[in-house]
């Protein structure tokens, strides 16, 4: 705390009347004092590695610690004759009094820079009244705010694409273990998603809920596979595990997506018997026509001769 600092600094305490005798004596050890302790205060305020200035009553500054000198590249005289607006270049150091902290936005060696920006005011004890003005450099982890803000962003998209998917989705560990499902595996298989969280597959598979698994199958071969294994509910569903791998190729996640293909399934048996019925409904109007066809006097009996008849 600024403040404590001070009051470490405050020396005159020792300049009580009865140990100095006499107004002039007095007068000289209370500026030598003084003069100590802007020494050591500027000692103190060049140990940190915020960049630091001190105002005084007018609102000129007065000190500035060495890590303020090389950000901002100042000269080594600043003796109470220069404003902070004008050594800064920014009016947003105009009004300091009624502002406790905010940020500052600029640019240091043409690199945009974020200040969180903390005034104090300091004590008179050693006639040294006036405002320190901290700044202390949060472009790193304003960067990594944002950071973290698109993250968020980013993983309540992908939270919402999981939850909402046609489809059934699963997750699996490294080692075959349930982690996450969605609702739409468990509308799809019937397997109650709760079941899986925390079970290896061989217990789904050993429970005669499905006849193998993808999972397990992705495991060994370390690829991608797809299976059309049997459901207990009698369903028919694609489904295609998806390893992922980690920096060293070693498995940790399983991703399956499970498609419901009992519909079509059935259309496409639907197709088929609509496409044999439609054969045998042409051979039959082939053999009529056939039948139908009697020109007199012309004998035709090959099928490219019939044709032309």
């Amino acid at each position: 705390d600024w403040q404590e600092l001070y009051n470490v600094a405050n020396i005159r305490s020792y300049c009580r009347p009865g140990i100095c005798e006499g107004k002039e004596r007095r007068c000289r050890v209370m500026a030598l004092s003084t003069t100590i302790a802007r020494a050591l205060f500027k000692n103190i305020i060049d140990c940190f590695s915020d960049e630091v200035f001190y105002l005084n009553q007018a609102g000129l500054v007065e000190e500035v610690n060495e890590a303020a000198r090389r950000t901002f590249h100042i000269a080594a005289s600043v003796n109470g004759d220069c404003s902070l607006v004008r050594l800064l270049g920014s009016d947003i150091f105009a009004d300091l009094a009624d502002r406790h902290s905010f940020r500052w936005k600029c640019l240091t060696d043409a690199v945009e820079t974020v200040y969180s920006v903390q005034c104090r005011v300091f004590g008179d004890g050693l006639g040294l009244p006036g405002l320190l003005v901290i700044l202390r450099d949060i472009s790193n982890a304003q960067k990594m705010q944002e950071y973290i803000t698109k993250l968020e962003e980013t993983n309540r998209d992908m939270d919402a694409l999981f939850r909402f998917s046609h489809d059934g989705l699963v997750v699996c560990d490294g080692n075959g273990y349930g982690v996450r499902y969605n609702e739409s595996y468990t509308r799809i298989t019937g397997i109650d998603g709760q079941d899986l969280i925390g079970r290896h597959m061989t217990d789904i598979v050993g429970r005669g809920s499905i006849s193998e698994s993808a999972v397990l199958n992705a495991l060994t071969v370390k690829k991608q596979v797809t299976t059309m294994p049997k459901l207990a509910s009698s369903k028919k569903v694609l489904i295609t595990a998806n390893p992922v791998f980690d920096a060293n190729d070693s498995i940790v996640k399983v991703i399956c997506n499970v498609r419901d293909i009992t519909e079509l399934t059935a259309l496409e048996a639907e197709l088929d018997q609509a496409r044999e019925l439609s054969q045998r409904y042409l051979s039959e109007l082939v053999h009529l026509r056939s039948q139908a066809i009697q020109v007199e006097g012309m004998v035709a009996e090959s099928p490219a001769m019939r044709a032309i008849v």
